[in-house]
């Protein structure tokens, strides 16, 4: 597992209370992330501030989000980069991401919206292959 020190994120493809899918830059190597796993995990001081009555932030679990980083086949990199571009024309460029990883840009109106989701059907994305995983990172929300 890599340090998410090393991840930069480029741009989000999925979110659900943050990113869970997209292309991120590790080592100068353009890659995909997909949500590999999530679970809860009690932080490791919740024990014993309960035991002492302290009330750190009333938090006595964390999320645990590993994400798989996956080098695509030139034919899959072709179809997310279409649809990328899809995106960015009909829905807007509000989930690509700067140099100190904030993301960046505006949404379209959403009158052109139905122009990429009409055409993008979740269904049809491409099923991330194990074969393809070539690194995991961990981001604790």
């Amino acid at each position: 597992m890599i340090p998410i020190s090393k991840v930069r994120m480029i741009s989000e493809h999925d979110r659900w209370d943050g990113p869970t899918a997209g292309i991120v830059m590790v080592n100068n190597k353009r890659l995909y992330f997909r949500l590999y796993d999530e679970h809860y995990q009690h932080r490791w001081w919740s024990f014993l501030t309960r035991l002492l009555g302290i009330d750190v932030d009333g938090q006595d679990v964390v999320r645990v989000r590993i994400f798989g980083l996956y080098v695509l086949p030139p034919d899959v990199w072709k179809y997310m980069d279409e649809r990328h571009a899809d995106f960015i024309k009909y829905v807007g460029t509000h989930c690509e991401y700067d140099e100190a990883g904030h993301r960046t840009g505006t949404l379209k109106d959403t009158s052109q919206h139905h122009l990429f989701y009409d055409k993008w059907k979740p269904e049809s994305a491409p099923e991330m292959q194990e074969e393809w995983r070539v690194e995991t990172y961990k981001e604790v929300c």
